[in-house]
């Protein structure tokens, strides 16, 4: 599709989002040929301690493409339904946004639409791709569906799937479904604006949860086996950060592995002896013990104030026998 085709049919379109996740998406709508009116995003705020006021992703991207936008403070404000209103729109499509009121839902002709990261009824919430990643998942995908006043419980339009590989992190599982939800969204649009598509309920005894992840929830829980804290670790990465506590100071975890099948004969002898929260090497690679008598690989870490280096290099110099190794009691 070419923009200004029939394809995106004329569509006028209310954007409504904030973080990177929802710029492809953006850029996909206007290069399709979609009219985007009016791009709605949180107000500028500082992003860093002592620094200036930033705009968010989706506004940034909005002003290089000549977009106007409008500073939303409260959804609930009737002066913001009463702008809504008066453009006018066909559709306002949501990605990474915030729950919103009836009097916005019902702003726009055929309502609200929104790309959400998995497939749902799974894992609604704030934090879908850390808990499919956290929960082992090997497949995830986007859905794309219509608002209600339900957290992700509204009408499936269409959804695609996407693998999560057994190394991929929170991080590389995003940038693949922000694509991948963009493409979704463009491709489906045009459909459901010709009404030849039929909504599908929600099943919600399937649904499972994906509340909001902490630092808290980076500690590693190296009572569990090697496998789910390997999940844990790059759950949590980038943010909000996997991490231990070695000698009192907290060290960040950037990348883990697990042992190969094929290391196991090998490495036996050795782990029959490395106790849960012990660090040693074996073929210049750092592990650490966990839960059920199994090691995980400290591939990348980094110590406060410090650069990140491989396990190998925390190793040198250090008497790994006498270190003691804080996790998480909770399993």
């Amino acid at each position: 599709m070419t923009p200004g085709t029939s394809s995106a049919s004329g569509m006028r379109v209310i954007f409504m989002g904030s973080p990177e996740f929802a710029v492809p998406s953006l850029e996909a709508l206007v290069h399709e040929g979609f009219e985007v009116c009016m791009v709605c995003t949180p107000p500028d705020k500082r992003r860093s301690r002592g620094g200036p006021p930033e705009p968010t992703p989706v506004k940034k991207k909005a002003m290089e493409l000549g977009l106007p936008v409008q500073d939303v403070l409260d959804v609930h404000d009737p002066k913001f339904h009463n702008t809504l209103r008066a453009l006018e729109a066909d559709l306002s499509v949501v990605v990474a946004f915030r729950l919103l009121p009836n009097a916005v839902l019902d702003a726009t002709r055929l309502g609200a639409v929104n790309i959400h990261a998995s497939l749902l009824p799974a894992y609604r919430g704030a934090a879908p791709i850390h808990h499919a990643v956290l929960n082992g998942e090997k497949e995830t995908g986007c859905t794309l569906f219509v608002l209600n006043q339900q957290m992700d419980a509204g009408q499936i339009l269409a959804q695609k799937t996407s693998p999560i590989h057994p190394d991929d992190t929170t991080g590389d599982v995003y940038e693949r479904l922000q694509t991948l939800g963009a493409k979704l969204l463009v491709e489906t649009l045009p459909a459901w604006d010709r009404g030849e598509l039929t909504p599908v309920h929600q099943d919600d005894r399937n649904a499972t949860p994906a509340p909001k992840v902490f630092s808290k929830d980076g500690w590693l829980r190296l009572g569990l086996s090697a496998s789910q804290v390997h999940n844990q670790a790059r759950a949590m990465t980038p943010t909000p950060g996997a991490w231990i506590r070695v000698q009192g100071e907290k060290v960040k975890i950037h990348r883990t592995k697990t042992l190969e099948l094929s290391e196991l004969p090998s490495f036996s002898r050795d782990i029959k002896s490395l106790e849960l929260g012990t660090l040693t090497l074996w073929n210049k690679r750092l592990f650490v013990g966990c839960g059920e008598q199994t090691a995980l690989e400290i591939v990348r870490l980094q110590q406060p104030g410090k650069t990140p280096i491989a396990g190998y290099e925390y190793s040198l110099g250090r008497e790994l026998d006498h270190l003691h190794v804080e996790y998480s009691p909770e399993f």
